[in-house]
């Protein structure tokens, strides 16, 4: 689960959870799992970004999603790089 990824930087997992919301910053777009911080955050890098074609935020917001990439730490936050769409499964469509 996505509370479970720092024990894991560096490594490639697999995290699930719900995404609560996308934020899209200079970097590219966050899907972002809880409010707080700590927990790992999935980063589509924005020159991936058009690869997933349309609205990240209406594909992936409210869903449970499974994801693979590469845990790395910046600071005090967690990232998750996924720069492709098949390495985000949506595994519950939500409400």
């Amino acid at each position: 689960a996505y509370k479970d990824a720092g024990g894991y930087v560096d490594s490639i997992v697999w995290v699930e959870g719900t995404v609560l919301k996308t934020e899209s910053t200079p970097e590219g777009v966050y899907l972002v799992f809880s409010a707080n911080e700590k927990f790992v955050r999935l980063l589509i890098p924005k020159a991936n970004v058009d690869a997933f074609g349309g609205s990240i935020q209406h594909k992936y917001a409210g869903k449970k999603i499974k994801a693979v990439g590469k845990v790395s730490k910046y600071g005090y936050k967690l990232i998750v790089g996924v720069n492709e769409p098949k390495r985000i499964q949506i595994v519950e469509a939500g409400t």
